[in-house]
């Protein structure tokens, strides 16, 4: 028999027992050699969970009193225990815990498991789900916010002309728009939005817009634009001050007159006095000298210098002279340039000048030579500088002849005759025939003596030698002129160009020896083989390379570099080289046209290729900041594209047909045709529109038929986008009064049936401006200025009822259905106001539907079968007056059956009104007159509902 184990207490004993299960457990999980099947680590949810659950008991188990017993029997105080196990902390913390879990708590329900981690993944997808939704919405909510404000922003920036253009969508910056923003059309349209014409037309192939070059609006293939040289608001007013300028040019030509246009366009930069600014000011100074522009009847005129400039006969003597007057032109700007600069640097520095009084160019040049001299008396110090009277007097030379001042440095030259000839004596002889030659020419003995004197003594300057010496025999000479670099004396761009121009001499072939040919087509090449790359935006450079291209007579090149930069500008330079005839334009057939320059194979052997600007489309382009916010600007610029129709061959024709083409697209696009075409006056009086106004400079030979066609293009765009009152419009001005009367009847029938007529109508009461004895002031009130489809009828009604030469060009269908429809607006109107017995009476008179007193069913019959000869416009009224008319008769005899008197007229009238009800409901019933369909939208009575 056992010994039985000693009684330590129950709280021993529990722990014993279920420390032994514990023990038990880990062998038997040790023991099991199950290596497939992984230990279930449960988490602290599940764990909490099953605690609870073991804790509370499974109350679907049955309770065995013998276990209580058989515990008792063994010393185990069941009660006790489950006190301690009740006071037991389930929740386990933190670190501690898992880790306790994963020592201790070993499971192997794989059910259970399963379904805590199939909660937990339902729980998680869930979760992430609304994470995911929640973002898409965010991120989907802010990009339509945004771009809503950026649609908004872009509106008002258009609108008060802060920002360009763009149709779409370009927030471009205002240096490169004015006056709003313009749409940009789709590919495949034209630039001037929906348009009638196909993209095979002029007007789309030279007006159609590129695609987005960055964030600007829109770009030539061939000119990526850079960023901006101008300040936005400076640009703006720029903008706006140049288009000023261009309606003063059209307005001169218009009236005959000479402008001064050049200097009307280098008065708008004179607006500020920012470095970019003064340049492109010096370089419309520097077009005006090469021009020579009086503003008078002496001075050019427009396309004065288009027969010489686009010759092809690069030889002959008018392309010779223009050459010669550009060069001359363009050297004279340098010279004065610099003269003013040498008076800046004297008032400037008046103790180191040292000049008194007012002294003359010598002096002048005497007291920049001291400045100079002070300033730069360490980098001149390794020259010796030859002295005449005390001064270095090549310098006085050179300096006089970089001045321009020729023959004061003749003179200056034999004042000191006798100092020069005991340093150089033929020099006096070579600058006196060298200032008393109109073109600048030494007499071939003179020229050959001066060479050989080069040659033996100054071509190789000897140490120290002085500097201006050498470059007043190489500027007088024309000495070796495969170097043609004086960068000691002349170190700047500006110096540079003036020593070319100088050393440039047109001439025929032969006429010169080889070595003494340098001609201005020798310098094109040149600078064009600088290139534009060594010029740039950081120090405003792009300008001065801009100015050597124009100096040298490049002026498509000119325009194509500038309209990178400044576009704007290099539009307004365009249209003055344009306006003189100094500008190539694109042949359109088969030419390149998303490129503002080509190039065509030159018949001169001096040139390989000429260049050509695409004028039409740079002026078209240049429209988009402005056409709709201001479509008269527009009209000014588009009508400049006629400049060019001089050309000879069918260039000249193309210009002219693709100005009338971008004039037609901006009246489609603008649908501002009132202030374009014309408006009509209440008295039938014209008003002459923009584009009427500028007939003489679009050199149009018949503009009755140009206009016609503007007109009736317009008219059917605009009543294909239901704008009726500007179809009327449009139509008038066509003289097309027969379509007029039929869309006012059209119109008025429309707003009949819809029941849209009423007193309160926008617009039916404008307001009419009243002279001194109240009678409306017809002179300013447009025709078609109003609303009200009954109001437009009747002013049309009364317009051309007054003008025999209209009324018989009206048909007499359209004539007499818009005086019914008037009429029936009339009775309507007396409807609404309840007066009922005038309103049927009204309806009566027009004969439309039979109100028969005696209700004859036969002869309401016939006139059903006549429903379908109205005219359209009547009979979709039907309906309307029907109503109307059974309408009345119900309300007059409720009236009449509630009154209290009796008498033999009462009861005809009732008989007469219960006819007449009668007859308007047995015409809806007849056949071949109404159907139910054509009462949609209309309150029926009830007699009415029934049928």
């Amino acid at each position: 028999m056992a010994t039985p184990a000693p009684k330590e207490g129950p709280s021993i004993l529990s722990a014993s027992i279920l420390g032994d299960l514990l023990e038990n457990s880990r062998k038997l999980r040790n023991d099991t050699k199950l290596p497939d099947i992984p230990s279930i680590q449960l988490g602290l949810g599940e764990i909490e969970r099953r605690a609870k659950n073991l804790q509370g008991g499974d109350p679907s188990r049955s309770v065995d009193a013998r276990a209580h017993y058989l515990l008792q029997a063994a010393g185990v105080n069941s009660e006790q225990a489950l006190k301690e196990l009740e006071s037991v902390d389930f929740s386990f913390e933190d670190t501690t815990a898992r880790a306790t879990v994963r020592d201790t708590q070993v499971d192997t329900d794989i059910d259970g498991f399963l379904r805590n981690r199939k909660e937990q993944s339902i729980s998680k997808a869930i979760e992430e789900g609304i994470k995911r939704t929640t973002l898409e919405f965010e991120s989907y909510l802010l990009n339509n916010l945004n771009i809503d404000w950026d649609d908004q922003r872009k509106k008002i920036y258009e609108h008060f002309g802060l920002t360009k253009p763009s149709d779409g969508a370009q927030n471009a910056p205002l240096g490169q728009s004015s006056f709003g923003a313009s749409a940009a059309a789709r590919a495949g349209q034209s630039t001037f939005g929906r348009s009638r014409f196909t993209q095979a037309s002029l007007g789309s192939l030279v007006l159609g817009v590129q695609p987005k070059v960055g964030n600007q609006t829109w770009a030539f293939e061939d000119t990526v634009k850079e960023n901006q040289g101008a300040p936005m608001e400076q640009m703006y007013n720029r903008q706006v001050h140049y288009a000023k300028a261009v309606q003063k040019l059209n307005d001169a030509r218009t009236d005959l007159t000479t402008p001064k246009l050049i200097e009307s366009f280098a008065d708008v930069t004179k607006l500020s006095s920012d470095l970019i600014t003064t340049q492109l000011n010096d370089a419309w100074k520097m077009l005006h000298s090469i021009i020579g522009e009086t503003g008078d009847a002496n001075g050019p005129r427009e396309r004065q210098f288009a027969k010489a400039y686009l010759k092809s006969d690069y030889n002959g003597q008018d392309a010779l002279t223009l050459r010669q007057r550009i060069e001359t032109g363009a050297r004279g700007f340098l010279e004065s340039s610099f003269y003013t600069m040498v008076e800046e640097t004297v008032a400037r520095f008046p103790d180191d000048a040292k000049v008194g009084g007012i002294p003359d160019p010598e002096f002048k040049v005497k007291g920049y030579i001291n400045v100079k001299l002070g300033q730069a008396r360490d980098k001149l110090r390794e020259f010796t500088f030859e002295s005449i009277n005390d001064w270095p007097g090549w310098a006085v030379v050179f300096y006089l002849l970089r001045c321009g001042r020729v023959s004061e440095a003749a003179s200056y030259v034999q004042k000191h005759a006798d100092q020069f000839a005991k340093l150089e004596k033929n020099f006096v002889h070579y600058i006196t025939a060298y200032a008393s030659s109109p073109d600048r020419r030494l007499q071939r003995n003179l020229l050959d003596r001066l060479h050989a004197e080069w040659n033996q003594r100054i071509k190789f300057r000897a140490e120290g030698m002085d500097p201006y010496k050498h470059a007043c025999y190489k500027i007088i000479g024309r000495c070796e002129l495969q170097k043609r670099v004086l960068p000691d004396v002349l170190p700047t761009a500006e110096d540079w160009m003036w020593l070319q121009l100088v050393l440039t001499r047109e001439s025929t072939a032969g006429d010169e020896p080889a070595p003494e040919v340098y001609t201005n087509a020798d310098l094109r090449k040149a600078i064009v083989g600088f290139g534009g790359s060594h010029f740039g935006l950081a120090n405003s450079n792009f300008i001065l390379y801009f100015q050597m291209l124009l100096m040298a007579g490049l002026f498509e090149n000119a325009i194509q570099y500038l309209y990178s930069f400044l576009y704007a500008d290099a539009v307004h330079f365009a249209i003055a080289l344009s306006y003189y005839g100094l500008l190539r334009v694109a042949d359109e057939t088969g030419a390149n046209h998303t490129n503002l320059l080509t190039y065509t194979k030159s018949k001169s052997k001096h040139e390989d290729q000429e260049a050509r600007i695409n004028f039409a489309r740079l002026v078209g382009h240049y429209t988009q900041d402005f056409r709709k916010t201001n479509s008269e600007e527009a009209v000014d610029y588009l009508s400049l594209i006629c400049l060019n129709s001089d050309v000879g061959g069918s260039v000249g024709e193309q210009q002219l047909k693709l100005c009338h083409e971008a004039l037609r697209e901006l009246v489609l696009e603008t649908r501002d045709f009132a202030r374009l075409l014309g408006d009509v006056r209440s008295d039938g009086s014209r008003e002459r529109g923009t584009i009427q106004k500028r007939l003489k400079v679009l050199k149009l030979a018949n503009e009755d038929e140009f206009l016609h066609t503007i007109t009736h293009q317009a008219a059917a765009q605009a009543d294909d986008d239901g704008r009726t009152s500007d179809a009327i419009l449009l139509y008038h001005l066509g003289e097309d009064y027969d379509t007029v009367v039929s869309l006012v009847n059209r119109n008025l029938s429309d707003s009949l049936a819809a029941g849209e007529t009423d007193d309160n109508w926008i617009g039916s009461n404008p307001t009419i401006a009243l002279n001194a004895q109240g009678q409306p002031l017809n002179q300013s009130i447009s025709l078609t200025s109003v609303e009200d489809p009954a109001q437009l009828a009747k002013n049309i009604n009364e317009v051309y009822s007054r003008n025999a030469s209209i009324y018989g060009k009206v048909s007499k269908q359209n004539w007499e259905a818009c005086g019914v429809l008037i009429r029936i607006d009339e009775a309507k109107k007396l409807y609404r106001a309840n007066k009922f017995e005038e309103c049927l009476q009204r309806i009566e008179s027009l004969d439309v539907i039979p109100l028969i007193r005696d209700g004859d069913i036969g002869a309401i019959r016939r006139r059903a079968q006549n429903f379908s000869t109205l005219q359209e416009t009547v009979s979709r009224t039907v309906p309307q007056l029907l109503v109307m008319s059974v309408n009345c008769t119900n309300k007059m005899l409720t009236i009449l059956k509630n009154a209290s008197f009796q008498d033999a007229a009462k009861e005809y009238k009732i008989k007469e009104l219960s006819g007449k009800g009668r007859s308007a409901l047995i015409y809806a019933d007849a056949p071949r007159c109404l159907q139910p369909d054509d009462f949609h939208g209309v309150e029926q009575p009830r007699q009415l509902q029934r049928l």
